[in-house]
């Protein structure tokens, strides 16, 4: 005769269930992003993403409603997690040039670090420069408020934000084939520059503050 479980017996397993469950949503998770980081969304599909992960395809179901609700919760992870590295990089940071450039920096150390989740954001985001996406918020701001005080000059808002995300994104995308720290630092150094005197920053200023920006790389 089968024996009812216990109180006590309940809640010894419930943590133990909820432990498995949150390795299996991550273990779904992470194969998600291993297989973005190589192709495109549409050519990824549910039976390969549970293949990687080890699960049955039908678990996949337990924890996503399909496809596109697992690449949309990659994407966002990975974005809020970026967004969090930048905002601590510019904490205290005011002027808008360097907050630019430290930014760019964050963005490379953060390729750096995971190669794999930047691979999966920067294919998942084909308009990844698009000045209207909530993630570019902050770099919205400070490109406002560099051309309202003078400190960036010549240059609509949007020309500058579209500007500031092409360069950042296209500098990820190369520092991921780069790869050594030196070569990544070297090139991020030389194109934040470029891109601080675009946006009207004095050489000099621009050189001095890129390179600040990019000693933190590595």
């Amino acid at each position: 005769m089968l024996k009812t479980p216990t109180q006590a017996q309940l809640a010894a397993a419930s943590p133990r269930v909820e432990r498995r469950r949150a390795r299996t949503r991550e273990a779904l998770l992470s194969a998600a992003q291993q297989l973005l980081s190589t192709r495109s969304a549409e050519a990824v599909n549910v039976d390969e993403i549970a293949e990687l992960a080890d699960v049955a395809k039908g678990t996949f179901y337990n924890y996503f409603a399909d496809k596109d609700a697992l690449v949309r919760e990659v994407e966002e992870s990975a974005r809020t997690e970026l967004e969090r590295r930048i905002i601590e990089t510019n904490t205290d940071v005011v002027d808008p040039a360097e907050r630019m450039a430290r930014a760019f920096a964050a963005m490379l150390n953060w390729s750096l670090a995971d190669p794999t989740k930047a691979r999966a954001v920067l294919r998942m985001a084909p308009h990844f420069a698009n000045p209207d996406t909530p993630m570019n918020a902050g770099i919205g701001r400070d490109i406002h408020a560099g051309v309202a005080d003078g400190r960036f000059s010549g240059i609509t808002d949007e020309a500058g934000i579209v500007l500031s995300l092409s360069v950042i994104s296209g500098g990820a995308n190369r520092a991921l084939d780069l790869v050594h720290t030196r070569k990544v630092r070297a090139l991020g150094e030389n194109l934040a520059e470029a891109l601080l005197v675009a946006l009207g920053v004095e050489r000099d200023d621009a050189a001095a503050l890129a390179k600040a920006a990019m000693a933190t790389v590595g």
